[in-house]
């Protein structure tokens, strides 16, 4: 019996050489490893072929909850286009389909991913895709670990370790008090790098009042991360001290994350031009996150490329 990364060999050669009805009768084997883990069962049977449907149809299941979902396979010499990507979630939304997963053997251009990501978010469809970037990291990544740990630098181990514990927090919330302050901070630059942004955490120590500093579209940004017990909530003197570095350093906008919370007077002193600078969230903005940073790397959905959207989602501002 072929072990798991040989059927995606097989896979992804039957592609290569346009053998789309060999494709994708080996498409759901692939596939069902790909998306069932933990608690959650994939369910799917094949369609019957035609240019109106989905080349497989099933449920999602995860405990009590069961959702619909369709899976389409295209193969491709070069990356998807918008027109292609289009008419799946039109034909998705004529259907009121929910769930889309979509697998090829390339990638999407860059407006398509646009595309897919706009689209889907204004009609609430979650919308999977597995290109070969995708697959090559789900069925690559962790082969042999020896060798794995033994190629990469402190640096990437960190990095990866960041990683993996992103994961652990998203999938268990509960264990998210368990995680040291330092480990959160370096989580949380992890997860703005991997969206793909510039991105320096700052020393541990004499930080100058920000945690991490992201670059997007020639501005700078500044996030502050308190990861305190229940019982510490931030106060009015912290907030107005990091809104004066966010001024004084001329950042595009200071996002303030606290795990335990803020007190009841935390924001009345902030002026207007300060309110406009400022973003703040909790511990569920931080666990919003990293859901959000595991739908992604598990391409439940293709993530914006705005990071104000982006904090937007996560946080909470001040009506202008």
């Amino acid at each position: 019996m072929n072990t798991i990364k040989e059927q995606y060999e097989i896979f992804m050669n039957t592609c290569n050489n346009a053998e789309y009805e060999k494709a994708e009768i080996l498409l759901k084997d692939i596939i069902v490893n790909v998306i069932s883990k933990n608690d959650i069962h994939l369910e799917i049977e094949q369609t019957p072929h035609s240019r109106d449907t989905f080349d497989y149809i099933g449920k999602i299941i995860n405990g009590k909850n069961i959702e619909d979902i369709v899976i389409d396979l295209k193969i491709s010499k070069g990356k998807l286009s918008t027109n292609q990507i289009s008419s799946l979630l039109v034909n998705a939304m004529t259907k009121d389909i929910k769930n889309i997963v979509l697998v090829s053997n390339n990638e999407l251009t860059l407006q398509a991913k646009e595309t897919a990501s706009l689209f889907s978010n204004k009609v609430g469809i979650n919308f999977q895709v597995f290109g070969k970037k995708e697959l090559d990291a789900w069925f690559y990544g962790f082969n042999d670990e020896n060798q794995f740990v033994h190629s990469k630098t402190i640096h990437e181990i960190i990095k990866e370790t960041s990683r993996q514990l992103a994961k652990i927090i998203a999938q268990n919330p509960e264990q998210f008090m368990d995680i040291e302050w330092r480990d959160l901070e370096r989580i949380i630059a992890t997860v703005f790098s991997d969206f793909g942004y510039n991105v320096e955490l700052t020393p541990s120590a004499k930080d100058g009042g920000k945690d991490v500093i992201i670059w997007y579209r020639g501005e700078s940004y500044i996030v502050e991360i308190k990861h305190w017990n229940a019982k510490n909530k931030v106060g009015g003197h912290f907030i107005s001290d990091f809104l004066k570095v966010v001024i004084k350093e001329n950042r595009k906008t200071g996002l303030y994350l606290s795990s335990s919370g803020y007190t009841s007077n935390a924001f009345e002193a902030l002026s207007k031009i300060e309110k406009t600078k400022f973003r703040y969230g909790d511990k569920t903005s931080m666990i919003s996150l990293l859901k959000m940073y595991e739908r992604v790397n598990n391409g439940i959905y293709i993530p914006v490329n705005d990071l104000e959207d982006i904090m937007g989602k996560i946080s909470k501002g001040f009506e202008q």
